[in-house]
């Protein structure tokens, strides 16, 4: 894809970010909602940044690696957020640190990777190739879309009203979307799909559930 097409389509997106981050701020959503709904709005225009500037300086190991760390920070905040809409609390700090499992593994293998590019590499013609723990540290990452969309179904299940068991359905399957979206991603690497699948999503998060 054209250089200048692809980054017209990451500032469209995080153009995007920005003005749902500006409405989410001056919203009157619960305290609890709006910052796990920020937290995943900020932290994609970090992601989207980052990758963008990472594509002009491939052979960069540190843009690569933020990039990474982006990413899966992205999946998180996601997980998060839809804890949050399920008003599930964390009781026990046993129940956090079981949370934050995935995005430690992940920080642990990034800082590994330098060393000994178990994630990925750059080769002497600057393409980036793949580790042998890449697909591991993709997996990882999609534990929190499967966990998330499956404790959404499980709470669907349980509503009391049909208005709330629709709500939840709704969370579950932007998650299982969002893991499609990055499974895409991977096999068309030259194509946007995860920037414009996940800004999609967030916009229509927000229309579905503040916007009303």
């Amino acid at each position: 894809m054209n250089e200048i097409l692809f980054a017209e389509i990451y500032y469209i997106c995080i153009a995007i970010m920005l003005i749902l981050g500006f409405k989410t701020y001056r919203s009157m959503m619960k305290n609890s909602q709006k910052v796990s709904f920020l937290a995943v709005v900020f932290v994609h225009i970090l992601y989207f940044q980052t990758d963008l500037v990472r594509m002009s300086n491939v052979q960069n190991l540190f843009l690569n690696e933020m990039s990474f760390l982006f990413f899966s920070l992205c999946t998180f905040s996601w997980f998060n957020y839809i804890l949050t809409m399920l008003e599930i609390q964390y009781v026990k700090k046993t129940q956090m640190l079981i949370a934050l499992i995935p995005l430690i593994v992940s920080v642990a293998l990034l800082l590994m990777n330098p060393l000994n590019g178990i994630l990925f590499k750059i080769d002497q013609n600057g393409n980036s190739q793949e580790g042998p723990f890449y697909l591991l540290y993709v997996f990882i990452n999609d534990l929190y879309y499967l966990v998330g969309a499956y404790k959404a179904y499980v709470y669907s299940c349980r509503a009391k009203n049909y208005q709330q068991k629709k709500s939840y359905q709704i969370l579950g399957i932007y998650m299982a979307v969002m893991m499609i979206v990055g499974t895409l991603q991977d096999v068309f690497r030259q194509v946007p799909i995860f920037c414009v699948g996940t800004s999609l999503s967030i916009l229509i998060v927000y229309i579905s559930y503040y916007n009303k």
